[in-house]
């Protein structure tokens, strides 16, 4: 681990919430309430029972690396989410009506069978330019 680098402990992890882009709205995977990440005030029962269950915890027990923590950790913590003590600390992660999409430079992609996968280099096929 570098100076830089965060100290996380050994099966420390993320919250994160995956939402489907709908065109300057979002929506959970698991639920069907479009909303806005700007909005200020807090989310609807109906509306954060939809986010819970979107909600993925993304840990080093799993084998993330720990820049990849960091890298989920600098998403920035939307309003919607910062007027809710349940989602205060969880960071949004947007997919295209396909699924894809990116955190950073690192491809992403949800399904409903498989859930949240980041799609980055294993540090053993990595090239010289990867710096993550």
């Amino acid at each position: 681990m570098t100076d830089d680098a965060p100290d996380y402990m050994p099966g420390s992890g993320i919250d994160v919430v995956v939402l489907r882009a709908v065109g300057n709205q979002v929506v959970p995977v698991v639920g069907e309430t479009l909303f806005d990440l700007d909005a200020t005030q807090e989310p609807t029962q109906a509306l954060l029972s939809e986010l819970l269950g979107s909600t993925v915890r993304v840990t080093t027990a799993e084998g993330v690396p720990h820049n990849i923590l960091a890298v989920l950790e600098d998403i920035p913590v939307p309003p919607a989410f910062l007027a809710s003590p349940w989602l205060a600390a969880s960071h949004p992660v947007l997919v295209r009506s396909d699924g894809t999409g990116r955190i950073g430079d690192l491809p992403v992609r949800y399904s409903d069978d498989r859930g949240l996968q980041i799609l980055y280099p294993d540090p053993e096929d990595r090239d010289d330019e990867w710096d993550g």
